[in-house]
């Protein structure tokens, strides 16, 4: 009983204190040790495991679509797309950078970085 207790507690301050990070001033640092979720394995599109993840821990919320900016031309305090988690964020100084095929851009923290270096092909179209 003791276990459980512990295991709803810590799922629930994830989740809950997750979703107090969805604010203009989330860092990558927090959302890497958030997003620390295993990719489902899915062939195409954005990580399903990483999109409700990254959302809760870097997206934002309160933004207007015309304020995204293209991942590939995103710099520091844009608001743009996550290529692997489809989360959308803004670009921090300290965001991890990519690199494939001669094109640079962010992804909203190391995690997802991680899982794009591993399988580049299958988010390059989230481009």
């Amino acid at each position: 009983m003791k276990n459980y207790i512990y295991v709803v507690g810590l799922v629930l301050t994830v989740f809950w204190g997750c979703g107090q990070k969805n604010s203009v001033t989330s860092d990558s640092e927090s959302c890497s040790s958030s997003c620390e979720a295993k990719s489902d394995g899915a062939q195409s599109g954005y990580d399903a495991n990483m999109s409700q993840m990254c959302q809760q821990a870097c997206g934002v919320n309160d933004y207007d679509e015309s304020q995204i900016v293209d991942p590939l031309t995103a710099s520091s305090g844009d608001i743009t797309k996550c290529p692997v988690s489809g989360a959308i964020y803004i670009v921090k100084d300290d965001s991890p950078t990519l690199s494939h095929d001669g094109k640079n851009f962010h992804s909203c923290c190391t995690t997802c970085a991680d899982i794009f270096k591993t399988n580049p092909e299958r988010f390059v179209k989230n481009l």
